[in-house]
């Protein structure tokens, strides 16, 4: 978390940081989003949907809409459910998302989806040659190179 802070204020002295994490053994400012009092700008969930039930993460996105600031942003990432290696990686991912389903569950929560993306960091030649036969294998099997879904949803 502090590593978050440090780029960001790197980039803009002014940025003002904050984290919440159930977590005691780091410094975090809240331990439940019920704590937070304030609003922000942008919000960034990164690769915590996954180990929630249904239940508790739509609780977390109508708490997040709740201390977003009109027009602000929530980041959200997830592994990738239709790259298999991804999400079945880790035994504490307890719900698989899809990027519709994700999506759908940020619309219910009050938030407009502005982007989603699939991200994958290969090389050029990766990329080409993923692009191709990635495509190929999605459409025939369901299965997909890239390794994360990103979603931009912004608070009307």
């Amino acid at each position: 978390a502090r590593e978050w802070e440090s780029r960001l204020r790197q980039r803009d002295p002014s940025v003002v940081y904050r984290s919440e994490d159930i977590n005691p053994s780091q410094p975090h400012e809240f331990r439940k989003l019920d704590e937070v009092r304030e609003s922000f700008d942008v919000i960034l969930w990164m690769e915590v949907v996954e180990n929630m039930s249904p239940e508790e993460a739509f609780d977390v996105m109508r708490q997040m809409h709740r201390i977003l600031a009109p027009g602000g942003l929530l980041m959200a990432t997830t592994p990738n459910i239709w790259h298999p290696p991804q999400y079945l990686r880790d035994c504490t991912h307890t719900t698989p998302w899809a990027y519709d389903e994700l999506g759908g569950a940020l619309l219910v929560a009050g938030l407009r989806v502005e982007s989603m993306w699939r991200l994958w960091n290969g090389s050029l030649l990766e990329r080409a040659w993923m692009g191709t036969l990635g495509a190929l294998l999605h459409r025939l099997v369901g299965l997909d190179f890239a390794k994360t879904i990103l979603v931009v949803a912004r608070k009307p």
